[in-house]
């Protein structure tokens, strides 16, 4: 997680206060400085990565709490859909 100190740092240097306590357009000018380097376009693709596991995600896996990202997307889950004791984390 790199990446989050990089932006603290660059949040304190540039704007002398913390990423959360940026205004949005100035979070969005910092974000996007971060894709000019190599490194941080693929720290970014990483956490969208993980952000839509997490949205999309079925909930027995631990994500998608009361199937929140589902219901934002408007989603129905096919069938059949995992049942606990057969989900990857309890088949090995």
């Amino acid at each position: 997680m790199n990446g989050l100190d990089w932006l603290e740092e660059e949040a304190l240097e540039r704007w002398e206060k913390s990423f959360v306590n940026m205004l949005p357009l100035e979070r969005e000018a910092l974000i996007e400085h971060l894709t000019t380097h190599n490194w941080g376009e693929s720290w970014l693709a990483s956490m969208l990565l993980f952000i839509f596991e997490a949205l999309l995600s079925d909930p027995i896996y631990g994500g998608n709490r009361a199937e929140a990202g589902w219901k934002w997307l408007a989603h129905v889950p096919g069938q059949p859909r995992p049942q606990h004791k057969l989900t990857y984390y309890d088949m090995g």
